[in-house]
């Protein structure tokens, strides 16, 4: 009895047959996709392209590390630029920091030292959401940094925070490249 992708070879011994050339195709289209997604995962920023979609590349730049004196570090964390059901989610890396100075003084911290090394106001990176007291943000090229004064004892927020006069999050976004108006952007 013979099976079917097999054929008898004159030694007696079973010899597979070539898989149909459809077949074949949809092998190599997966074997490719599977090898370029991890290059495509790893991609960073170049002076040609402006794309980063790593949050690791993001937490390489100075401003990560950007704390207002005498700052604790509460929580840090990055997330990779991605594609998913509800559309892009940009590449991102931040930190949350409690201090016993005043809001206030955080941001004229912030704006001082932003603005010297070339970051540009941008109220559009600086919206808050219903976890935060206030939210400013700056602007460089396709990356946005954003300061969030927290509102204390919110449920969402980390409850290590409390203990600080003033809890904050730093966080810096790219622009993500696969994002059809990536290219309007400055």
């Amino acid at each position: 009895m013979e099976c079917e992708g097999s054929d008898r070879s004159d030694a007696g011994r079973a010899r597979r047959l070539p898989p149909p050339i459809g077949r074949r195709r949809v092998v190599i289209g997966l074997s490719v996709l599977t090898l370029s997604w991890p290059l495509a995962a790893c991609q960073r920023a170049t002076p040609t392209s402006g794309a980063i979609i790593s949050g690791q590349a993001l937490a390489q730049y100075p401003e990560y590390h950007l704390y207002y004196p005498g700052s604790t570090l509460v929580g840090q964390g990055s997330l990779d630029a991605e594609t998913g059901p509800s559309g892009y989610s940009r590449a991102n890396a931040g930190a949350t920091l409690g201090t016993d100075a005043t809001a206030d003084e955080v941001l004229a911290f912030y704006t001082r030292e932003l603005a010297t090394r070339g970051w540009q106001v941008s109220d559009i990176d600086g919206v808050g959401t219903t976890s935060d007291l206030a939210a400013y943000g700056w602007r460089k090229g396709h990356v946005a940094f954003r300061v969030a004064i927290l509102r204390p004892h919110d449920p969402r927020n980390p409850t290590a925070i409390d203990s600080y006069r003033t809890a904050y999050t730093i966080l810096l976004t790219a622009d993500d490249p696969r994002d059809p108006s990536w290219q309007s952007q400055p």
